[in-house]
């Protein structure tokens, strides 16, 4: 079952949680909600800030939570979810929450699970169960009439509500019927926290939160629109931060609508992270004061083409993305876009799938196991059963090299400036991740196959073996034998490969959980080559792989030494004299506790250096 609206849970670990303040109209003293010229409203920055600072920490409208059928961690079926320990957003009676499931299911948008716990439908029904006071009426009318003021899709412009009185800033109005505070702390939780402690409401409201009588403001139909456009939703909380802080992993959907205000760019500058309920934005490259604060709504096809990002941006959010990114790419010449795109067509449709059953027997391979009382396979025929799948791969890996080719030279052709150059590569990344994919395969079935009979030669027609050739030398000028040579060369062919896609990641997807599965591999893989090849490169790898491990962690969790308002914030607001209301969420870690947790989960994943 779905635990309805439970916003904040008690760590089970010890941990205590840390008060973060957020002043009126001045969230974190960071950033500033305003209209922005055909984009609607939006986030700047008051001051310069810098990756992993906290500059949102959002409590949602409404939230619908589901324990996890299999833990992400163990594997093992989870506990549901225990009751928030905050005031939980008052309920209308049980009697209407049939009706307001029916009525959420027909209004539900097309593709929504109407059944599902986590839904857009369930979302619907739980808005519809809530009551409401001024202050959510104020924020859910907000929210609809972006929705309803949005242009078609296809249009420059993303959804926006009508136009507020302008601040005197050039090309910046401001928005002053939305107070970032409530929108981020909607049904005044911080608020009754730090009131004196009192009897509670009914309905569960607790004492100092506004008085909570009337329905939803708005229609099945509208309350779906609202959801469909600004929901957010996965299958997990932050793996990390629940291992971390002893929160039970849950699924969810629900509507942050601070979060709602940030717009998109497919080079977002900052990440948002959901754990027990609390959503945070952090930022994850630097954003000078007065610029727009963004984050990406594309998730992984973010490292894509350009019309694949468009076509999901219009289809889902009903605006057509011009960041600059999407403008580098359209200055490219259609006749080069068209090559590039039939280039990810080939990879995606044809090299990918072909590395899938090389894959599955190098596992079976790598993971024969002998039964209580019978013999252990012999070393020969893990051996062939890895030599049997090289050729396969070192045509995959030769088409690979030709595709790559072909792109850098007409890129050079262009020649870009770098920031363009990456994002244009950016485009491409599903040629890169394959390219990486087949080097580690190769790497690892030359090892497998060298254990009893020499591989077989590593480079193919056409497959650039200029990796291989390095790697020969640099272990003959040490004095290893030539199979070892030709395996530290593929080895080091990976790790170059896997280091471009964790750039590319940075480009388009700082900061996300893909980013971080990213960086923990390559930091596992440059160990695992230190540790089987043993050099002063080797180390060097690995040390700049730990480094850029722990930036990466940095910018989506933060440091203890770097949580909570910045200096010059808090300074301004003790000589302004304001009083500051409290959000609640959870200290930043630090760096030895989230290398200890990830070491922790890699080590029950079982991560393939």
């Amino acid at each position: 079952m779905a635990a309805a609206c439970s916003l904040r849970q008690r760590p089970r670990s010890g941990r205590r949680l840390r008060a973060v303040a957020v002043s009126a109209g001045r969230p974190l003293h960071d950033v500033q909600l305003v209209e922005l010229p055909g984009k609607g409203r939006g986030l700047v920055a008051v001051r310069n800030l810098q990756p992993g600072d906290l500059v949102l920490s959002c409590r949602p409208l409404a939230l619908v939570q589901a324990a996890v059928a299999t833990s992400a961690l163990t594997g093992r079926p989870v506990a549901q979810a225990r009751s928030a320990s905050s005031p939980s957003p008052p309920q209308r009676p049980a009697g209407s929450a049939a009706a307001a499931s029916a009525a959420a299911a027909a209004a539900a948008p097309k593709g929504a699970a109407s059944g599902g716990a986590c839904s857009e439908a369930a979302l619907v029904a739980e808005l519809q169960r809530l009551t409401w006071g001024p202050r959510q009426t104020r924020l859910l009318t907000s929210m609809y009439r972006g929705v309803s003021d949005a242009k078609p899709a296809g249009s420059s412009a993303r959804p926006t509500a009508a136009t507020y009185a302008a601040t005197g800033a050039p090309g910046i109005t401001a928005s002053p019927n939305l107070d970032l505070k409530d929108l981020a702390d909607p049904w005044g939780t911080a608020q009754a926290a730090a009131a004196p402690a009192g009897p509670s409401a009914a309905g569960g409201a607790a004492s100092g939160l506004e008085s909570q009588t009337s329905a939803p403001p708005l229609t099945p139909e509208e309350l779906a629109a609202v959801v469909r456009l600004n929901a957010t939703g996965l299958p997990s909380d932050d793996v990390l931060l629940g291992k971390l802080y002893g929160i039970t992993n849950m699924s969810y959907i629900g509507l942050w609508p601070a979060h709602a205000m940030i717009n998109h760019s497919c080079a977002p500058n900052a990440v948002a992270v959901v754990s027990g309920g609390l959503l945070c934005v952090r930022c994850v490259a630097p954003v000078p004061a007065g610029s727009e604060l963004s984050i990406s709504y594309a998730g992984a096809l973010g490292l894509g083409p350009l019309l694949l990002r468009r076509a999901l941006l219009e289809r889902n959010h009903r605006f057509r993305c011009t960041c600059a990114r999407c403008h580098a790419e359209e200055l490219v010449p259609r006749e080069l876009a068209q090559l590039w795109a039939d280039i990810v067509m080939l990879v995606s449709q044809q090299l990918q799938p072909r590395l899938a059953p090389a894959a599955a027997a190098l596992s079976r391979a790598g993971a024969q196991r002998p039964t209580p009382g019978a013999p252990a396979p012999s070393a020969a025929a893990t051996a062939a059963a890895a030599a049997a799948v090289l050729p396969a791969l070192l045509d995959v890996r030769g088409q690979l090299a030709k595709c790559c080719g072909l792109f850098e030279e007409t890129l050079g052709q262009l020649a870009p400036p770098p920031q363009e150059a990456l994002w244009l590569q950016a485009s491409m990344y599903p040629l890169f991740e394959t390219r990486a994919r087949c080097a580690q395969l190769l790497a690892q079935a030359a090892q497998q196959a060298s254990t009893a009979a020499p591989a077989p030669p590593l480079a193919a027609p056409g497959a650039a073996p200029a990796a291989d050739a390095a790697g020969a030398a640099a272990a003959a000028a040490g004095g290893a034998p030539p199979d070892q040579a030709a395996a530290v060369g593929l080895s080091l062919e990976y790790l170059e490969a896997l280091s471009l896609c964790l750039r590319l990641q940075g480009v388009a997807n700082a900061g996300s959980d893909a980013h971080v599965q990213l960086a923990a591999r390559y930091d596992a893989a440059c160990a695992a080559h230190a540790a089987r090849y043993p050099g002063p490169r080797s180390s060097e790898l690995a040390a700049d792989a730990r480094r850029r491990l722990e930036r990466v962690l940095s910018a989506r969790y933060g440091t203890a030494a770097a949580a909570g308002p910045s200096a010059t914030g808090a300074t301004a607001a003790a000589a302004s004299g304001a009083a500051e209301p409290a959000v609640t969420g959870p200290q930043a870690p630090s760096m030895a506790e989230l290398l200890t947790v990830l070491g922790q989960v890699q080590q029950v994943h079982g991560v393939v250096a």
